[in-house]
């Protein structure tokens, strides 16, 4: 008797646990809100391209709340892609070229920044993309080659004009992205790894404001124009 009211109680209470585990929705919403409470930070990265993953970028990532980040790239050597609120910089030493693009509006840094890991940068990802669980809410090794255990997400896009057909989010179980595996719709992925998040890194303002070699040739608004901007508001 006792031995069928477990069994009983048991299948009475499965479905309430069940019911009751984070949703993919939720779990993203708290990695989010997490990153909303940071001020600072730096990290290390990489990104793996090409049909072989043979293209190869990394360096170090520096963020400062709202909207300040600076990517420094050890390969290519001594590349930079920096923002603040005024201007996106983008140097390339491979072509001795500053790519500068002015900022006219939060709204403009807000998608700029968006490369970096901020909670304005996820609250775009949850608003495009459609937000489930690749194997459940349980940690899973990053890959075969890796036993580091995350939890893993899949975004799919609400409307076929964003960029990726699918990204596929890793994070740790202290809650940090670990990894992003982005598809394009010609199939080609993009890797992006996090490692050795410091989240009491000290870092000064003024380390945004990027001066790039006297050398260096500078094209100015090569995404937009302010007369585009202005048109577009009309």
């Amino acid at each position: 008797m006792k031995k069928k009211s477990l069994l009983l109680i048991l299948l009475i209470i499965t479905p309430f646990f069940m019911s009751a585990q984070q949703t993919a929705g939720d779990f993203f919403e708290t990695i989010s809100n997490k990153y909303a409470e940071i001020e600072a930070y730096t990290a290390s990265f990489k990104f793996t391209t090409g049909i072989r993953g043979n293209i190869i970028q990394e360096g170090t990532i520096y963020y400062k709340s709202p909207n300040l980040l600076r990517m420094d790239y050890t390969n290519p050597e001594n590349q930079v892609f920096c923002v603040n609120s005024r201007k996106l910089s983008i140097y390339v030493p491979a072509h001795g070229t500053l790519f500068e693009q002015t900022i006219n509006s939060e709204e403009d840094a807000l998608t700029l920044e968006t490369s970096g890991f901020t909670s304005q940068g996820l609250a775009l990802f949850n608003s495009n993309y459609s937000i489930s669980y690749v194997n459940g809410p349980n940690l899973e090794v990053l890959d075969d080659d890796n036993p580091e255990e995350v939890y893993k997400l899949r975004l799919v896009p609400r409307k076929f004009s964003e960029p990726f057909s699918r990204i596929i989010m890793s994070i740790t179980s202290d809650g940090f992205i670990r990894r992003l595996v982005s598809t394009t719709r010609t199939d080609e992925e993009i890797i992006l790894d996090i490692v050795d998040i410091d989240v009491n890194a000290n870092i000064d303002s003024k380390y945004f404001d990027y001066d790039a070699p006297p050398t260096a040739t500078t094209l100015t608004d090569f995404l937009f124009t302010n007369e585009e901007v202005k048109e577009g508001d009309e």
